[in-house]
């Protein structure tokens, strides 16, 4: 489903479901198993938060550097340049997504949208965007190689590396910089006569240089006097050149010096007061420049922020000790602590203020700048934007079953048939209708929610300006449910879609395509729809809002020709995903960040989650893959769990797990042996089952219930007290 803020860019939000019917599930399981891999605008936060010596922090992205070499990188994944409408000119940039080859690293670098690792052997290594908008999004689009090594490079003693917006500097051993990438303000023009320098730091668009002397010289960009070095400055011993808000407008920046006498100096712009260090500042062991803010480490292990704080980025969390480094992003920060983990804090819009966390996964609903992920002992993680508290699900939130994200706000169905709304409640979309239990489903639009009832029924709240929310009086059956930001859709038995809300520009009522009837699911994207029929082949329609509104992707609602045994699909932002029943993916659609390009060797997947730029998938199998996946416990045999809650009444959840593909049925007994109810029969996928079993027509006493593959028959008593 797609949303769009007033005031702000059109963005998108995607429906992950899961359908669970008394007696009987038809739809894509609760699963978990394996690997979580993750592709596209943004990286999953997928690794544990332990061992690291070294960290950096880009404008939207991270990399943090482990003890034996290797390297994480988490966040914005993507250049943020559009692609050019009508070409194939994919400028995706992977500046998170971590070389899998990459040898052993002993530092780290990262620019706006690509990223640098200094090697053991001397060598520099650099990925992620090579290239940058410099003028209007149809045109004129400048290779600039801030994200890859010039071939001269190698002839170099290379001994440290620091990385600008667009740009990068080396620092060779004999005391002399190397600079190459975009040069609109010279700075990677270096003074021909710098030499004798022993640290260095590239900003936005102006670099700070340190000599053995203890003075500092500065190049490049000087709008807010940043490379205006004070005059009596002496006895550096240590520099950070800042971001600039807007690097293409070439916005002033600042600069901090760190003096012997552990104080510090900065000048260049202070409309945020990032310039002006706070008064009484001593003891200051490290600093680092970010966009509008500043960082100081103190020597007994604290931090020290100052300068802006729209985001909370100059907010250091109570309680933070420890610390033996930082670093400042354009509008978050970073602290290393001594015991190798890592703490962040500020903007989160595309996870960069979530540090690598380990999790068991089984479900992730991806939005246009806030996730959700259901883990297996059914709580909530949540990342992202956090504006609306999106990101903050309620403490007390627990045996959950399903969510689903919208633009500010949060659902999470639990067993118990109830549903919890959290974050924006500008419509009222995240005040639950009085009395609404039973639940099966959810779908969160823009800023409306959608519930699925046991009986078939659809219950809608929130903004209903274009109907989205005027669920039609005969509408019964119903299977399924979708939401996009205007409009509502809903799958009945019988194989048909309804959908209602926002009308046809031309005035017409709405524009599913005719004749479509035999499916099993259906989602909503950005501008375009899709529905998977019960002979695996699946149908996508765009938006009429295309036709000459607003400028669509060519291609993004056009299915690959051939693809059919598909099983489970998504819908992005103008981009699409396909699970085929060999456990392989397709995507298809738009790719400017890469989130159609799955990863080379991805097999044996068992879900898919189509995000605003990125996409996810949870797989059975390692592949080979620089996506950073989260390891998750695998299934190692068929494993029949004891129902929760027990004793019930009248409902409980009943779960088990595959190891692989199988053949399962599930069923309740009474205490005679007598059949009372057929949850389950038929194939299921590898990964956890979750079935809500209603037991209203059933007296109290012990039943059993019975899992049955083709490998094994496993039973368990559940108490039913009326």
């Amino acid at each position: 489903m797609y949303i769009n803020r007033p005031g702000a860019t059109v963005l998108l939000v995607t429906l992950s479901f899961i359908m669970i019917l008394t007696g009987t599930v038809t739809s894509q399981p609760l699963t978990e198993s394996g690997r979580l891999v993750s592709w596209g605008s943004t990286i999953f936060p997928s690794e544990s938060n332990t061992d690291f010596v070294r960290i950096a922090a880009g404008w939207g992205h991270n990399l943090a550097l482990r003890s034996e070499g290797t390297v994480v990188g988490w966040g914005r994944n993507g250049s943020g340049v559009s692609q050019i409408p009508g070409t194939e000119h994919n400028i995706g940039s992977g500046q998170s997504a971590v070389p899998a080859d990459l040898g052993v690293v002993i530092d780290i670098a990262a620019g706006y949208a690509h990223s640098l690792a200094l090697l053991s052997d001397g060598s520099v290594a650099a990925w992620g965007s090579n290239v940058i908008k410099t003028d209007t999004r149809e045109t004129d689009y400048s290779l600039i190689n801030q994200g890859s090594v010039p071939d001269d490079l190698e002839n170099f003693d290379i001994t440290a590396i620091s990385a600008g917006a667009y740009h990068n500097l080396v620092l060779r051993s004999d005391g002399t910089v190397y600079a190459w990438g975009f040069n609109s303000r010279e700075q990677i023009t270096v003074p021909p006569d710098l030499d004798d320098v022993t640290k260095i730091s590239a900003g936005g668009l102006h670099n700070l240089a340190l000599r053995s002397s203890g003075t500092v010289v500065a190049w490049g960009s000087n709008g807010g006097g940043e490379s205006t070095v004070p005059p009596d400055l002496i006895d550096v011993v240590d520099i950070a050149a800042g971001f600039s808000n807007n690097i293409l407008r070439g916005d002033p920046s600042h600069s901090l010096a760190l003096r012997s006498d552990n104080t510090v100096v900065a000048w260049g712009n202070n409309d945020s007061g990032q310039s002006q260090p706070p008064a009484g500042l001593r003891d200051v062991i490290s600093i680092s420049a970010g966009s509008a803010h500043s960082l100081a480490l103190r020597s007994n292990g604290t931090v020290v922020a100052w300068g802006s704080n729209q985001y909370g980025q100059s907010d250091v969390p109570e309680g933070l000790v420890d610390v033996i480094q930082i670093a400042a992003g354009a509008s978050h920060s970073l602290a290393l602590r001594s015991d190798g983990t890592i703490v962040a804090w500020g903007l989160d819009s595309f996870g960069q203020s979530t540090v690598p966390v380990e999790l068991n996964i089984t479900q992730i609903a991806a939005g246009a700048n806030h996730y959700l992920a259901l883990q297996t002992d059914s709580t909530v993680f949540a990342w992202g934007l956090n504006d609306y508290g999106q990101s903050t699900p309620p403490g007390s939130l627990d045996e959950v079953i399903a969510v689903s994200v919208g633009d500010g706000h949060s659902l999470a169905l639990r067993s118990d048939g109830m549903v919890t709304a959290w974050g924006s409640d500008s419509f009222g979309q995240s005040t639950v209708p009085a009395g609404l239990d039973d639940v099966i489903a959810i779908a969160a639009g823009g800023w409306h929610s959608l519930a699925l009832s046991s009986g078939g029924t659809v219950t809608a709240w929130g903004r209903n300006q274009f109907g989205q929310a005027d669920v039609p009086e005969d509408l019964v059956d119903v299977i399924k449910i979708s939401a996009s930001s205007h409009r509502s859709l809903a799958l009945r038995s019988d194989g048909t879609v309804i959908q209602w809300g926002l009308k046809s520009i031309y005035g017409d009522d709405f524009i599913v395509p005719s004749g479509l009837t035999d499916l099993r699911g259906i989602t909503s994207g950005f501008q375009h729809y899709l529905a998977l029929h019960t002979d695996g082949t699946v149908t996508a329609w765009e938006e009429d809002t295309c036709a000459g509104v607003r400028e669509c992707w060519p291609g993004f609602s056009t299915v690959p020709v051939g693809l059919t045994d598909v099983i489970v699909i998504g819908a992005g932002n103008r981009h699409s995903l396909a699970l085929l029943s060999d456990g392989t993916v397709s995507g298809w659609g738009r790719d400017i960040y890469g989130q159609i390009s799955v990863p080379e060797g991805l097999t044996g997947v068992i879900a898919i989650f189509a995000g605003l730029d990125n996409s996810f998938a949870i797989t059975t199998q390692g592949i080979n893959t620089s996506s950073n996946p989260v390891i998750v416990d695998v299934a190692e045999r068929v494993q029949l769990h004891q129902n929760f809650p027990n004793p019930f009444n009248p409902v409980t959840i009943i779960s088990f797990e595959l190891p692989a593909p199988d053949y399962a049925e599930l069923a309740v007994f009474d205490i005679t042996g007598r059949i009372v109810a057929t949850l389950l029969q038929g194939n299921r996928l590898a990964g956890k089952h979750q079935i809500r079993f209603e037991s209203a027509a059933l007296a109290s006493g012990i039943y059993i219930y019975r899992l049955q593959t083709g490998s094994s028959v496993i039973t368990r008593k559940m108490t039913l007290i009326k």
